[in-house]
């Protein structure tokens, strides 16, 4: 099944029409800038449960979040921007050689590869504009592509010819996608938890403690 499938025959999220509006606006995700048109609040709301997304699954796969911020300004005659950014660690090392020997390690990559497209996963379980989500994962698709790359580079160093690299790079992707989506689907209320705190709280650094304890108490209740 390939990418864009795995969240079209999503079969968990609920369905809602978009909001068609005359004027364009801007949704900024990550750096990555591209014209939405859905209204301000929906944009927000999109954005916080993205970002819940990345900070449910960080969680859940034992990655340190640090924290997290969504910013959202909507200037009077101006278009709107939003953006959103969850900085997450690895883990402490001794040396830079040990921090860079894991930047290199399979296993270690697919956490912060799942991660990165769990936002996208999270947000098509309460929207389907599946174009809309694409454009504001570029960044996001960007470094779990090169978390595939990584993994796909031979021992001599040299890469597999470019339809190879290409066929496995997309399956790399899928695989994290289904892997992400397995993980999030039985923590959807607690995506809802973190993205309502984080509506709360735009424009502001939330800490990793914080996000935490919102992710767990949800799974500790669930179970």
């Amino acid at each position: 099944m390939g990418r864009a499938s795995r969240l079209k025959n999503n079969p968990d999220r609920e369905r809602y029409r978009i909001q068609r509006r005359e004027t364009a606006r801007v949704f900024q995700q990550r750096g990555e800038q591209y014209q939405s048109d859905v209204p301000f609040e929906t944009a927000v709301q999109k954005a916080c449960v993205h970002e819940a997304g990345h900070i449910v699954a960080s969680v859940a796969l034992g990655l340190h979040v640090t924290y997290a911020i969504v910013t959202a300004e909507q200037p009077p005659g101006y278009a709107y921007q939003i953006g959103g950014y969850t900085e997450v660690a690895l883990g402490e090392f001794r040396s830079a050689e040990e921090a860079q020997a894991v930047d290199k390690d399979p296993e270690t990559l697919r956490m912060p590869a799942v991660k990165e497209v769990a936002g996208q996963i999270a947000e098509s379980f309460n929207h389907d504009d599946l174009d809309d989500i694409r454009k504001g994962a570029t960044d996001d698709d960007e470094f779990a592509s090169k978390c595939a790359l990584v993994t796909l580079r031979k021992p001599d160093g040299s890469w597999p010819d470019e339809l190879e690299l290409q066929k496995s790079v997309n399956a790399y992707l899928s695989a994290r996608d289904t892997e992400a989506f397995e993980l999030l689907k039985p923590r959807r209320v607690a995506i809802n938890r973190v993205a309502n705190y984080l509506m709360t709280h735009l424009n502001d650094e939330v800490l990793g403690a914080t996000l935490a304890a919102l992710v767990h108490d949800e799974e500790t209740t669930s179970e």
